[in-house]
């Protein structure tokens, strides 16, 4: 009886697994900038519509600037996406404030300012949809965490 528990466990675990779809490849060439971080040996995912994401949080006193920019591989022909800044309250990231945006063009940029508090953490992340040869991907990159201490 224990078994059968433990082979209908192990199914179900495997269902859950095999559907889960990742929108990478694996590719010979690595990006100079990742390059870097990888060792001989080591399996790097890429996405298939989009070339990169970045996402970075600065800070002026209180003012906080939230920026981005995703480009997409060559063909893209829409971007639509997302910017929302999160501060971080006990357990758990509370937005603060959002802006969604899209591009017919390769490449979507987000620069963005908000009103802060001091004395909290804060980040940022970006969700973007890159369109191209007729197939929706979706990427999401968070920006480091930085503390806003004015």
């Amino acid at each position: 009886m224990k078994t059968k528990r433990v082979i209908a466990l192990m199914l179900a675990v495997l269902a859950c697994i095999s559907a889960l779809s990742v929108s990478a490849i694996w590719t010979g060439q690595v990006a100079t900038e990742e390059r870097a971080s990888l060792t001989a040996g080591q399996i790097a995912l890429f996405w298939v519509n989009t070339s990169s994401v970045s996402c970075t949080l600065n800070f002026s006193g209180n003012k906080a600037a939230c920026s981005a920019i995703v480009s997409g591989m060559s063909g893209t022909t829409k971007i639509t996406g997302t910017l929302t800044l999160y501060r971080k309250s006990g357990s758990s990231w509370v937005c603060v404030d959002s802006w969604s945006g899209s591009s017919d063009s390769s490449v979507l940029r987000f620069s963005e300012s908000a009103m802060v508090s001091s004395g909290y953490n804060y980040k940022v992340v970006v969700n973007a949809s890159v369109y191209r040869n007729g197939t929706w991907e979706t990427v999401q990159k968070d920006s480091a965490i930085k503390y806003c201490g004015e």
